[in-house]
């Protein structure tokens, strides 16, 4: 019998008639503020699950079903998502550091707020994934690559990061997320022609024309499926 606890008050929330949570059928349960920090989710049945809150650090959720989960403020640092199903999963404000996420499907995930820095998306499917909201709008990304991550870089030794997006390119690094030319003048502006200044310089010019390319790619597809 495996209990799991609620992670500040060590409540029993749930218990699973079973000696592990490998391959656990927990669909549609309520774990919300789970303590699940390490534990071993692979393949396990968390589609619909509320997990909003729930601290899933280093856990392992490789080949988890985590279709349409509520992972709203989860702490999934460091956690094995390899080739996990997070297809409209709503990560809105979930910390993904250092995450892997190699392969899974992020299809229409709501990203809205979620840390990204130094998760591993090689092959992850982005495509239609809530980034940022324009008012009422969501904003959302585009293209089998969307994101690109330049790092560590400039004065906070962080993560620069371009996006491709259905409003446009935008870039995000540390508390700045804009347009491409919004950050230049912002870097430009603090930084000058300083060192810091001239990383950004060259790492943006360098997303700006993988941006380009990836955009020449994505219209092609469309302009081949018309």
């Amino acid at each position: 019998m495996v209990e799991i606890k609620n992670r500040w008050s060590g409540n029993v929330i749930r218990t699973v008639d079973s000696d592990s949570l490998y391959d656990a059928n927990l669909r549609g349960a309520n774990l919300r503020g789970a303590n699940l920090c390490s534990a071993d989710l692979y393949g396990a049945d968390l589609c619909g699950a509320n997990l909003c809150s729930a601290d899933l650090c280093s856990a392992n959720l490789r080949g988890a079903d985590l279709c349409s989960a509520d992972l709203r403020g989860a702490d999934l640092c460091g956690a094995n998502l390899y080739d996990a199903n997070l297809r409209g999963a709503n990560l809105r404000g979930a910390d993904l550091c250092s995450a892997d996420l190699r392969g899974a499907n992020l299809r229409g995930a709501n990203l809205y707020g979620a840390n990204l820095r130094g998760a591993n998306l090689r092959g992850a499917d982005l495509c239609g994934a809530k980034r940022y909201m324009d008012g009422e709008t969501a904003i959302t990304l585009v293209g089998k690559r969307p994101i690109i991550a330049i790092g560590p870089i400039g004065s906070r030794n962080d993560e620069l990061r371009g996006l491709i997006t259905s409003a446009g390119l935008r870039i995000e690094c540390g508390c700045f997320c804009g347009t491409l030319d919004a950050f230049r003048e912002k870097a430009k502006a603090t930084h000058g022609n300083g060192r810091h200044g001239v990383e950004y310089m060259a790492a943006s010019a360098f997303i700006e024309a993988w941006a380009s390319a990836e955009m020449a790619e994505i219209k092609s597809v469309e302009a081949n499926h018309e």
